[in-house]
């Protein structure tokens, strides 16, 4: 079952936030570079990005088979508004012709303010956040993802909510309380309403280069227009995600590994649970400062392409093999070009009377990391 929702108004005035965010930037740069130096941050990174694929794949095919052109900015900010206290935002801009025609779109996917302790042992945090659950997020920008496409095992949604982190010798730790759940649009044709759910995270570093992580959360996913459809008595509330993660980090040299086992357990309307596991592996290797090779493989099970109807007793979850390969030169330590060729198997398809077909994907990508404020900076004299 498939829940459609008008987002027009949402997105023009996520649009005009972000405008008019992006503005008072600017405007606070160019009238007080000194200030700016000491106390306010803003970056961002260009990406261009250019396809060819395969026009029958469910989840690769771009601009029915024809070269695809994408362009995006991003944009993230600090103010430090007293001491330990800061304000930071990251917004981005999009325009794409996958579907066919060009869309452009504007999201701002953070915005909140932090406090951290001043000794640095931890930090709160509220508004539009990272959840903890995201143990890819120091790899989703461009300039730091050794490849051009993204794990599906994590949502790319930021959730409104609190979090307290922080790190004590080996250990850290992330606790949140976030108003959506871990769920990937890609592959999920359920648009959750927000609901309140605890989401933790923690982690062991017993030395420099190698870490182990595990993450949790429970809570609604479904949303009030299904009520007409659930068992007499219930409510969209009584039926949780639960979701475990297992993440695992290690460096040594001019190597890198980093891996994320995800198991997620669906009660279900009408039927007990639903399960589904999901894992990816992630390989680099630099051979010189600025030229490296980059693999990420993973495999999934998830209910993409039947309309959702697992909630209701599908026999059994799709099941996707994925495959990445790709090459990164870096030009200098702002400017990194990337191809990648990226490939998806179903070796059992969620709908077998209307079979998804594999793909197959070429793509380029060039990307440049700046940094605005040193633009506006005053020169020493």
């Amino acid at each position: 079952m498939t829940i459609l929702r008008d987002t027009s108004s949402q997105s023009n005035a996520v649009s005009r936030c972000l405008i008019t965010w992006l503005l008072a930037l600017l405007c606070n740069l160019a009238s007080a570079p000194t200030f700016a130096q000491e106390r306010f941050l803003i970056q961002g990174i260009i990406d261009g990005e250019l396809y060819k694929t395969g026009d029958d794949s469910g989840l690769l095919s771009r601009n029915g088979g024809d070269l695809s052109v994408l362009g995006r900015l991003q944009l993230w900010s600090a103010f430090q508004i007293s001491r330990g206290w800061q304000f930071y935002a990251m917004g981005e801009f999009e325009t794409d012709d996958a579907s066919g025609e060009r869309e452009t779109e504007a999201e701002l996917e953070q915005i909140a303010f932090r406090y951290t302790s001043p000794s640095a042992a931890y930090f709160l945090e509220a508004g539009k956040i990272l959840s903890p659950l995201n143990a890819h997020s120091n790899r989703q920008l461009s300039t730091q993802n050794p490849l051009i496409g993204q794990s599906y095992l994590y949502s790319s949604s930021y959730p409104w909510g609190f979090q307290a982190a922080g790190s004590s010798g080996y250990l850290d730790y992330r606790a949140a309380l976030l108003d959506r759940p871990d769920i990937n649009p890609e592959l999920s044709s359920i648009d959750p309403d927000p609901a309140l759910r605890p989401a933790f995270g923690f982690g062991v570093t017993p030395f420099t280069g190698l870490r182990f992580g595990v993450s949790y959360t429970k809570g609604p996913y479904l949303n009030s227009q299904l009520n007409s459809t659930l068992p007499q008595g219930t409510d969209w509330r009584d039926f949780d995600l639960e979701i475990v993660g297992f993440d695992l980090q290690f460096s040594r040299g001019y190597f890198e590994l980093n891996g994320q086992l995800v198991v997620s357990k669906y009660e279900v309307p009408y039927y007990e649970s639903s399960d589904y596991t999901g894992y990816y592996l992630e390989l680099k290797y630099t051979w010189t400062p600025r030229f490296y090779g980059a693999l990420r493989f993973q495999k999934l099970e998830t209910d993409y392409g039947n309309g959702g109807d697992y909630l209701y007793g599908a026999d059994e979850p799709g099941r996707l093999t994925d495959l990445e390969v790709g090459l990164g030169y870096r030009f200098s330590p702002n400017i990194l070009l990337k191809v990648a060729y990226r490939t998806d198997q179903w070796s059992v398809n969620p709908e077998p009377d209307y079979p998804i077909s594999n793909g197959h994907s070429v793509a380029l990508q060039l990307s440049w990391f700046f940094d605005l404020g040193s633009w506006f900076m005053e020169k020493p004299q």
